[in-house]
């Protein structure tokens, strides 16, 4: 794996899209590895992460509907996240 290159996409992909679509870094770092990875889809329960990965091109397979509310302990502060946050859990990335 080139990170090099990744974070150069990475860069790219935040400099046109986080100011108006905030997406976070992982969303960014995610699909940047898949592009760079030469993915054609990308696996995901993030509706963000779905946006951006679509914008980039590429096929995106999403349980955005996944019931996290069934899951509590995934969406506290236990586990470090913020509870109103889009969870990002790519789970899956397919290559050619």
């Amino acid at each position: 794996m080139d990170w090099a290159d990744v974070a150069s996409m990475g860069e790219r992909l935040s400099a046109q899209y986080t100011w108006t679509e905030g997406h976070r870094g992982f969303d960014v770092l995610h699909v940047a590895t898949a592009l760079h990875f030469g993915a054609r889809e990308l696996l995901t329960f993030d509706a963000k992460q779905k946006r951006l990965a679509e914008a980039e091109g590429l096929v995106v397979r999403c349980d955005c509907d996944f019931p996290w509310d069934t899951m509590p302990h995934l969406v506290s502060g236990e586990a470090g996240l913020d509870s109103d946050a889009e969870l990002c859990r790519p789970v899956l990335l397919r290559g050619s």
